[in-house]
């Protein structure tokens, strides 16, 4: 028989060589062709950035999928893509490991982590909302959600972050290169308010939510506005009407509210806001006396509470507050004029019917108010020999627009009536009117 040479020894080793290469490459594309496949699927009351931060918190447990082609086909057969059939019947063609449903909660984002070959339910977790966003720490609750989840679909047994589960079911375990046995990662704690979901209880998960994790989101919107604002007043005295009447001039809106929840369905927020002129002139005609222009500075404050019945937890939920607190009206010249400068303040009560349109990217709000007027200057009083007290009559409507998930663009016309008694037949009027364009901050 021949003896083996150094030259076939060395054919051998190179062979053998050539095959582990071949068999690595085979195993690392059999990896990634395992990698996790999450599909996300959003309420459409939930913002696009608490998506996107979903999205960049769950990819590191693998791929996470579009859902557009599912949307549309949920869309298609007239179902909520958040729907029990639509995630059990359609969410499953999409051939994901995992699905994470966002819907909103009380304060916050509601999250059902669903089987993705089935779309059953697993588990439901609470997380609140920075704002529009995930704060660092929901996002690293949702990764622990999520990983919880996959491990109860994988039968307990936790994956590498780069395997997934095989099509017959059950996890593909890496294999050490030393020793050739499976090599079982660490389990890591689940999250803590992650609540499982039976099989009783998969197919009204929509409804039987899990408890709230207890943490209320305060969220903020801070406005800065330009537009237009007109001033009428009308001053009995004893020697006839004294008059100050404006032309259209130019306004600055700002104000700012910030709330949060008190329970599913009690909101309290408190509210700022001032409103002031630019460039004012007014004409002025005293009585038997020319007309006259000069520099005026109108403003208008008010600061208060702002309580809010929420009559479902979604953000498309019709809104019923009431805000109640203390107004101011000035108008001070910049030179003496016949009319003093004059400040009015009272007490503000203006209940607000707030109503989402679009999918909660349009909001309406209605606001008639009424103001219990119960202090005038005493230069103003003196004049006219008017009441101490009053009453002031208006309203607002406000359309809100959302432009950016931080930004809203709204449009808003108030008006405000306030009348005061005078000996003098008819009574002491002012008249205020601002018609503005705000660009929002949403916090």
């Amino acid at each position: 028989m021949r003896k083996p040479t150094h030259r076939t020894a060395l054919r051998g080793l190179q062979l053998m060589a050539a095959g582990v290469g071949l068999l690595c490459l085979l195993c690392a594309h059999g990896v990634h062709a395992f990698a996790a496949a999450v599909l996300i699927v959003r309420a459409p009351d939930v913002p696009m950035t608490a998506r996107g931060d979903a999205a960049a918190a769950l990819a590191q447990l693998g791929e996470v999928t579009a859902d557009g082609d599912y949307v549309a086909a949920a869309k298609d057969q007239g179902l909520s893509p958040v729907s029990d059939e639509a995630l059990m019947t359609l969410a499953p063609q999409e051939h994901a490991t995992l699905i994470v449903v966002l819907e909103r909660g009380s304060g916050g984002l509601h999250v059902t982590c669903r089987e993705g070959y089935s779309g059953n339910a697993v588990l439901t977790v609470d997380l609140p909302l920075s704002g529009r966003h995930l704060s660092p720490d929901s996002s690293t609750r949702l990764v622990q959600a999520a990983q919880q989840a996959l491990d109860t679909i994988h039968g307990g047994a936790k994956p590498s972050p780069f395997a997934k589960p095989s099509p017959f079911g059950r996890p593909n375990t890496p294999i050490t290169a030393e020793t050739g046995a499976s090599e079982e990662a660490p389990v890591e704690a689940p999250a803590p308010d992650a609540v499982p979901v039976t099989p009783d209880t998969n197919a009204a998960v929509d409804e039987a939510q899990a408890p709230s994790d207890g943490s209320h989101t305060l969220t903020a919107q801070i406005a800065a506005g330009l537009g237009f604002s007109t001033r009428d007043i009308v001053v009995p005295t004893s020697a006839g009407s004294r008059s100050l009447s404006t032309g259209a001039f130019p306004a600055v809106d700002l104000w700012i509210r910030a709330h949060g929840p008190v329970s599913d369905a009690f909101w309290l927020g408190v509210g700022f806001r001032y409103q002031t002129s630019l460039d004012l002139t007014a004409s002025e005609t005293p009585p038997a006396g020319a007309t006259k222009e000069t520099s005026l500075r109108s403003h208008h404050v008010e600061l208060g509470f702002l309580p809010e019945l929420h009559f479902t937890k979604t953000k498309e939920s019709v809104v019923l507050g009431l805000f109640a607190g203390w107004a101011f009206r000035g108008l001070r010249p910049v030179i003496d004029l016949s009319l003093p400068a004059s400040t009015l303040h009272g007490a503000v009560l203006r209940p607000e019917l707030l109503i989402p349109l679009s999918e909660a990217r349009v909001v309406l709000r209605i606001a008639p108010e009424i103001i219990a007027v119960a202090g005038v200057t005493q230069g103003l009083r003196s004049l006219g020999e008017l009441a101490g007290s009053g009453l002031g009559v208006g309203g607002e409507v406000l359309l809100t627009v959302e432009a950016e998930a931080w930004l809203d663009v709204a449009v808003s016309y108030r008006e405000s009536h306030i009348s005061v008694a005078s000996p003098w037949g008819a009574s002491f009027t002012d008249i205020e009117r601002f018609a503005t364009v705000q660009a929002v901050l949403q916090y």
